[in-house]
């Protein structure tokens, strides 16, 4: 027992010191990268690679299941339990183009708030409702125009292995930029590691990629629009208490 907690703790440090160094790289360089064209494409693969290889640092390792990924913007849809799920939504996605919907506060953090605003990544502000009308008018134009866009319909992590209530306006921008929703279920990352804890316990992480939602092409009433929320949570929770 002692021995496998001096080895997750060594594990956590390490990934921990590999975390600010990204960060600070990531930081640097995506300075002069902004004078490209497409600086948000190209940041967006550094970010990818930054996370994959954390990942792999973590000793985590992934068993995928499910369809492939199409070339198209989705407004993907995934549970969260932990941190990792970045992680794994960053290698899961690679050679894909991307955006996080991420609340306000993480854009104030040294070298990672300047690095995530270089990448295009959309800030939240909950507290101001016409800020978080600005940001969700952006994600709109984001998906119809430049990329996927990532949220966790849950609105915060889950700290048990229940799939917490979907925010009923979580996936209304899908509806108003008519793009397919992808639903992706990861399992395992809670074990891995807890909110507030600092160790790293590696394990594998189950995921799979569901059957798209078509939402392209369709009009939708407000009360379809809860109903396909309803379905999306009840596919992402029968898939997650199946997965093993």
């Amino acid at each position: 027992m002692l021995i496998s907690w001096m080895i997750d703790f060594i594990i956590s440090v390490y990934f921990y010191e590999c975390l600010v160094l990204a960060a600070i790289t990531g930081c640097i360089i995506s300075i002069p990268l902004k004078l490209f064209k497409k600086s948000r494409h190209i940041i967006n693969h550094i970010l990818s690679f930054y996370g994959s290889s954390l990942l792999s640092l973590s000793g985590c390792r992934l068993k995928i299941t499910g369809k492939a990924i199409p070339e198209q913007n989705f407004l993907i849809a995934a549970d969260h339990k932990s941190t990792f799920d970045i992680l794994v939504l960053k290698r899961l996605l690679r050679g894909h183009q991307f955006r996080w919907i991420i609340k306000s506060s993480l854009f104030q953090l040294p070298f990672f708030g300047p690095l995530i605003v270089n990448a295009g990544y959309i800030r939240m502000d909950r507290k101001n409702k016409y800020r978080a009308y600005a940001a969700i008018q952006k994600a709109i134009d984001v998906l119809k125009t430049e990329a996927s866009i990532i949220i966790f319909p849950e609105g915060t992590r889950s700290t048990t292995e229940e799939i917490l209530p979907f925010k009923s306006g979580s996936i209304k921008i899908a509806f108003s930029s008519g793009v397919d929703i992808l639903p992706v279920v990861i399992k395992n990352t809670l074990q891995i590691n807890r909110r507030g804890n600092f160790m790293i316990h590696p394990q594998p992480i189950l995921v799979e990629i569901l059957e798209p939602i078509k939402i392209k092409g369709k009009n939708f009433s407000g009360q379809q629009q809860q109903k396909i929320l309803q379905n999306l949570r009840k596919q992402i929770t029968d898939k997650y208490n199946k997965l093993a």
